[in-house]
């Protein structure tokens, strides 16, 4: 390898490196439908089991299970939508991370409103009034999502170091193969 080369390859890898660093939040993984999906129980399992009253009885089970499952959907809209206008772009020119940090706040608004209603329409016990759920919803909704945009950005970056590594150690195993391979086809230099 020359040095030009060599020059290129850290250049290159400074570069991206750059970008990563640059778009970690606001990047590809500011939303990922696959993140929205696997989040799903772990999130509503959670509130289910910390929602004072949900596991009183069956019918409150069955009332907190539906609201949760109702609030996370608002979350999944709001995510939609902002994936189809504001961060449609991301993966090409990553969004600064202030708007991300606010998709996930809007998101926790819309959740906690849509919960407020349904807790109101169907007259379910609380002790969250409406104004706490959302401010609630906004604090854990932006953190959630920066949060889980910077470990997937991140885990993105070690997967792709991951495999720059294994390349150049299959080309060097290579080259020392071929190496090892001439050397036994010239014999030692005492046969000839």
């Amino acid at each position: 390898m020359t040095a030009p080369a060599v020059d290129q390859e850290v250049s290159g890898f400074e570069r991206r490196r750059r970008i990563a660093q640059d778009g970690r939040i606001g990047g590809r993984w500011a939303i990922s439908l696959r993140v929205y999906l696997v989040s799903a129980p772990i999130v509503i399992g959670f509130f289910l089991l910390t929602e004072n009253g949900a596991l009183a009885s069956s019918e409150a089970f069955r009332q907190w299970l539906v609201i949760q499952v109702l609030g996370y959907l608002a979350i999944g809209a709001v995510l939609l939508l902002a994936d189809r206008t504001v961060l449609r772009h991301r993966r090409e020119r990553p969004v600064p991370a202030w708007l991300v940090v606010a998709v996930g706040a809007l998101a926790g608004v819309v959740r906690g409103a849509v919960m407020a209603t349904l807790i109101a329409a169907w007259a379910v016990p609380t002790t969250n009034p409406a104004a706490v759920r959302m401010a609630m919803g906004a604090m854990l909704g932006a953190f959630w999502v920066a949060g889980v945009a910077k470990i997937m950005a991140d885990l993105a970056e070690v997967r792709a170091e991951y495999r720059e590594v294994l390349a150049a150690q299959v080309r060097q195993h290579r080259r020392l193969q071929i190496t090892e391979r001439e050397r036994v086809a010239t014999g030692p230099a005492d046969q000839r």
